[in-house]
């Protein structure tokens, strides 16, 4: 199968990428993987950040309903394909949705994003909670021994888990491998790339260390491949 992965859209009032959300859509609609999984951090919520002063100008509301904007131009392409299967009795193209919850999705134990994403119909797993497809675990992050502090590398990830993990939450590329003993099969560790293109003054000690753009996973081969998110730009023009 072949699952589309994005990750850590933090997505913001400050500085809305609609525009690339809906060309995501239009790369679904030619690609057409079976699963499209956003692996947390959907949203920013600078609204319900511990420190006041990081707060931001907007409300909570006004966060969530720039969510339903971004969300709603990424379906609306696909969609308009089932329309036009519908029409043209062809296969409708129906990607399996998932959300693997991010630790700014559930700040200050707020539900309105998991709420947001069962309402229109996509499968929100909790957060630290993995989905599994043949053997493949996909999270926003896997903690590092009995601590509560994430694993930082794909190499981590698998001195770990011994497992083949999918995460987002560092908002750079990483890869390892390894292999199962008893199996002899190769396991192997991603750490995904920042879906947003966003330069604003947030996280600036690591903002330009980040990559952008997100993943795609054949499952059966075990191949990927990393997309930069200038791939979306060329849809645009």
């Amino acid at each position: 199968m072949k699952v589309l992965v994005l990750s850590d859209s933090h997505i913001s009032p400050v500085c809305p990428n609609v525009e690339e959300w809906r060309a995501l859509g239009e790369w679904c609609v030619q690609e057409k993987p079976d699963y499209i999984i956003h692996l947390g951090d959907v949203a920013n919520l600078d609204s319900l950040a511990w420190k006041i002063a990081a707060r931001g100008p907007f409300t909570t509301d006004a966060e969530l309903s720039c969510v339903l904007e971004h969300l709603k131009a990424f379906e609306s392409v696909i969609k308009a394909e089932q329309l036009k299967n519908r029409k043209d009795k062809k296969k409708m193209y129906k990607p399996k949705r998932v959300l693997c919850l991010g630790n700014h999705d559930i700040r200050n134990n707020f539900t309105g994003i998991a709420d947001l994403f069962r309402a229109r119909g996509w499968d929100v797993h909790d957060y630290l909670s993995p989905f599994i497809i043949d053997d493949i675990a996909f999270c926003h992050c896997m903690m590092r021994g009995l601590t509560d502090q994430p694993c930082t590398s794909a190499q981590e990830l698998l001195e770990n888990w011994h497992s083949t993990i999918v995460v987002g939450h560092g908002h750079a590329r990483d890869y390892s491998e390894s292999f199962n003993i008893v199996s002899g099969e190769k396991i192997f560790a991603i750490k995904c790339p920042v879906f947003n293109s966003d330069d604003t003054g947030w996280a600036a000690q690591t903002r330009n260390k980040w990559s952008r753009g997100f993943t795609v996973i054949d499952t059966d081969t075990k191949e990927f491949v990393w997309k930069d998110i200038e791939c979306l730009h060329k849809l645009l023009t």
